[in-house]
């Protein structure tokens, strides 16, 4: 049977190699080059929809976002520019270089390559966003791409919007201790002792970072100017950035426009990629999943992907891989697009 890697993974029922395929704005299909991308063993599927099996509250996760947002409406009582800019500052480290930069486009999809050192320090500022370390977060996704809007997606709003944007963390299957189907999922991360270490410690560099700003704060203005640092860039901004992620997986996969007819309801949304850097246009990056850039329009506003240019321009990101729209022939007068790599 052929490949199914419509959505950039190869698929577990089969060993046969991945291909790269033009899809277009009435849904063909056309083969063109093989592009390198990430592949999953031949046998390997994890389900982890709602419907999947038992899925209890998981109390302390609850509790915990319970009181992060108390933290972020009280932060409104603590207003100041130097807090407003310190969140703004980690908000872009942890959203944009962490998240959209890092955790997808670079280690799930492989979108493009950097040396080690700097993949090493973006998947540090991932851990900011308090959404886990580099491994289940790779590992989730995958299967998201993998079962996308059917049985076993980890968060599908056919399964119901609040599920799809939280409710499959307070309740539902987390990969955190699954090593086996983690190192199956992701091998290429579980080779590496940083990311291994990221991924058991994520919690570190969040804590170091909200120590720094109640130390900070409290010995150059006083009790109440460390706790609002804290609050700002701890509470108001994790709760911020959290949502801006959850709602890649609940509102673009319901509201926006579909340029490309995917196997799945991914949408373009302007505004989620206004709150996440880029990450809204999904229907686009459904349709080429291991494009770096998302935004294929020139008005695509896609700030992820300036980053990796400045990246390549600096000489630290290689093999960037950008898909760009083509025409099959002189008489179609719908989109298709086609996978470059920039060396």
């Amino acid at each position: 049977m052929p490949v199914d890697d419509r959505d950039g993974i190869q698929d577990s029922r089969t060993s046969l190699p991945a291909r790269t395929e033009i899809h277009s704005a009435e849904g063909r299909r056309n083969e063109h080059p093989p592009e390198s991308r990430h592949t999953l063993p031949t046998g390997v599927e994890i389900r982890m929809g709602r419907f999947e099996g038992p899925n209890p509250i998981n109390w302390l996760t609850t509790i915990f976002m319970v009181l992060i947002h108390i933290g972020a409406i009280a932060a409104f009582f603590f207003f100041g520019w130097t807090n407003l800019v310190v969140a703004a500052i980690l908000y872009v480290l942890a959203i944009n270089l962490g998240i959209g930069m890092c955790y997808h486009r670079l280690l799930t999809h492989r979108g493009y390559r950097v040396p080690k050192w700097v993949e090493h320090f973006l998947a540090a500022c991932g851990t900011l966003s308090l959404e886990g370390g580099p491994i289940a977060w790779v590992a989730t996704h995958r299967v998201h791409h993998q079962h996308s809007d059917r049985p076993g997606d980890p968060h599908t709003p056919t399964e119901g919007t609040w599920w799809a944007h939280v409710g499959w963390l307070l309740s539902g299957q987390g990969l955190h201790t699954e090593t086996t189907l983690l190192n199956r999922y992701a091998p290429d991360l579980t080779k590496d002792h940083v990311h291994r270490w990221l991924s058991r410690y994520h919690w570190i560099p969040l804590t170091a970072v909200a120590v720094t700003l109640l130390v900070v704060g409290t010995l150059t203005g006083g009790w109440r100017s460390g706790l609002g640092l804290f609050l700002w860039g701890i509470c108001l901004r994790v709760t911020l950035g959290l949502h801006a992620t959850w709602l890649v997986n609940s509102a673009t996969h319901l509201y926006g426009g579909r340029r490309f007819k995917t196997h799945d309801d991914s949408r373009n949304s302007w505004w989620v990629a206004l709150l996440t850097g880029g990450e809204g246009w999904h229907n686009n990056h459904h349709a080429n999943p291991v494009s770096s850039r998302h935004g294929l329009a020139w008005y695509e506003f896609d700030p992820n992907y300036y980053g990796i240019w400045l990246l390549e321009k600096a000489g630290l990101a290689t093999n960037v891989k950008v898909a760009e729209f083509t025409r099959r022939d002189p008489e179609e007068r719908d989109h298709t697009t086609r996978m470059i790599t920039r060396n």
